[in-house]
């Protein structure tokens, strides 16, 4: 086997108890091509292949993919004799490789202070390279192929006959250099950093289990016989679109899907999720999915979850995994996912809902994204359908929702007396006026919204629109309304409520407060 001969500086650095040795040197871009390779993922590398890898570290393909258009444009350019690449690319030695190093010695014998790294250079080109090139694959790749194939490339060599430079290592090192130049797609590097367990991938932290998840929900080929809408369909490689698990639905990239599957599941309030593998959450997931493109009878080109263009609705897709998160940690794993979502009504709602969706954008989309996160949580939790609303999508448009007037009669020192607590729902739905009548001596008076279909609401004075005093903020902690003041208002007042719901939706109502 022939070899490459490089003469070299080194460097040690101390650090932690360890050392990490490098070694500078030069030597010809078409030689060094011959032993470096960068752990490279391909533009069409499935993302399955990347699941499969990353599930049984160390991965040796986590880095992204030659541009050879970019190596190309390199080559072009150091065709010119006058350019010369100063810039040294970063290598290191494949962990599964051995390279011998010994100091140099001048052909006379004289000892001298710098090291001879000596490499075998593989038979042929599909064989293991000996080395790992960190940063700068597309300078050595264009360098490379000029005519000459003899321009000089610096570099620095990373390597530790203590084994210092471990895989995890080596890929925090490219995770550095690499944003200084081309930053990592973000959902590269958030599966990298979870092979390695960098932070925040600390091993069976909430961050590794939710991407844990994901990864197993993208490997999986079935479910209970049943195919797993998932599989090689969640965007693990960047150069390639995360695919529709079910007609135009539920297609995430990896970095999404693990932080929602985080939020929902793992960093939720009142989750215990100890009790639950990353195996069975996937499957959970996947199987509730399933179930729901079997039940689902709107027609698909028009359905929230799986229709195209503006029929779909991200927060509803969002919202149902969501949903699915809240039954783990409530009921645990159901028996049957399609009964848990016939009894929840899923089979006959009409999932159409673009004639009634104003926006989901700006505000009324943060708004919009809240308001199916907790409608969707709710009705999982629960096992049920609000009262007052048939399904879900009425659900989200007011029915059942309501908000609750309180009143008390104070005291001389205008203390509230308990005895005399009286409670009122006032709903969202139904006449646009309504009058509620209240004691003759009741002075404080409270408004509170309970229900998770409420997005936000505005009390205004009908009269006196601008008088902050009848503002919600003032209602919601509890408003104390003195003798002058109703006396002004002859024992009634009349308070505009603006209700917002989901979609930008919105109801308009006058509430009459009778003395």
């Amino acid at each position: 086997m022939s070899k490459l001969s490089l003469i070299c500086q080194k460097y040690t650095i101390e650090k932690g108890g360890k050392s990490y040795s490098y070694y500078l040197g030069a030597g010809e871009a078409s030689s060094l091509e011959k032993v470096a390779v960068a752990p490279s993922f391909q533009v069409q590398t499935p993302h399955r292949e990347i699941v499969d890898e990353i599930l049984k570290p160390p991965s040796t393909h986590w880095q992204r993919p030659l541009d050879q258009e970019k190596a190309d444009q390199i080559t072009l350019r150091f065709e010119d004799d006058q350019e010369i690449m100063p810039n040294p690319i970063l290598l290191a030695v494949n962990p599964d490789s051995k390279i011998q190093v010994q100091q140099f010695v001048t052909p006379g014998g004289a000892t001298t202070s710098l090291y001879e790294v000596i490499i075998d250079i593989p038979e042929s080109s599909t064989n293991l390279r000996p080395l790992w090139i960190i940063d700068g694959q597309h300078r050595l790749a264009g360098l490379a192929k000029t005519r000459k194939g003899t321009n000089i490339l610096p570099f620095v060599l990373l390597y530790s006959e203590t084994g210092s430079y471990r895989s995890e290592i080596l890929a925090k090192i490219f995770a550095q250099v690499t944003t200084q130049a081309t930053a990592l797609e973000s959902v590269h590097k958030a599966w990298m950093q979870f092979v390695f367990e960098l932070e925040p991938f600390k091993k069976d932290s909430p961050d590794w289990r939710a991407m844990r998840t994901t990864a197993l929900l993208c490997q999986a080929q079935a479910y209970n016989g049943n195919t797993n809408p998932f599989h090689n369909r969640i965007g693990f490689n960047p150069n390639l679109w995360a695919d529709d698990p079910v007609q135009g639905g539920f297609a995430f990239d990896a970095e999404e899907l693990y932080k929602l599957i985080k939020k929902s599941f793992y960093a939720a309030a009142g989750s215990d999720s100890s009790n639950l593998s990353e195996e069975i959450v996937a499957e959970s997931i996947g199987s509730a999915v399933y179930a729901l493109s079997k039940i689902h009878s709107t027609n698909k080109n028009s359905s929230a979850f799986f229709g195209d263009g503006k029929s779909q609705q991200k927060y509803f897709k969002e919202g149902f995994i969501a949903g699915v998160c809240a039954y783990l940690i409530t009921n645990k794993v159901p028996k049957d996912w399609e009964m848990v979502l016939k009894d929840l009504n899923f089979a006959e709602t009409d999932w159409d809902v673009e004639s009634w969706v104003v926006t989901t954008s700006g505000a009324a989309g943060n708004a919009s994204k809240k308001i199916a996160f907790d409608c969707f949580r709710e009705v999982f939790s629960t096992k049920a359908i609000p009262n007052g609303a048939k399904n879900l999508v009425q659900y989200l448009k007011g029915d059942g929702g309501f908000i609750v007037l309180e009143t008390w009669e104070v005291d001389a020192m205008e203390n509230k007396i308990a005895k005399s607590h009286n409670q009122y729902q006032i709903p969202v739905q139904g006449s646009s006026q309504i009058s509620q009548s209240i004691a003759k001596n009741a002075r404080f008076i409270k408004i509170t919204s309970p229900c998770k279909n409420i997005g936000s609401i505005e009390i205004r004075n009908k009269k006196a629109p601008y008088d902050a005093s009848y503002f919600l903020d003032k209602f919601k902690k509890g408003r104390l309304i003195r003798d002058a003041e109703l006396e002004k208002r002859k024992d009634s007042i009349d308070l505009e409520l603006k209700f917002d719901l989901y979609g930008g939706l919105s109801y308009l109502k006058t509430l009459t407060l009778k003395f």
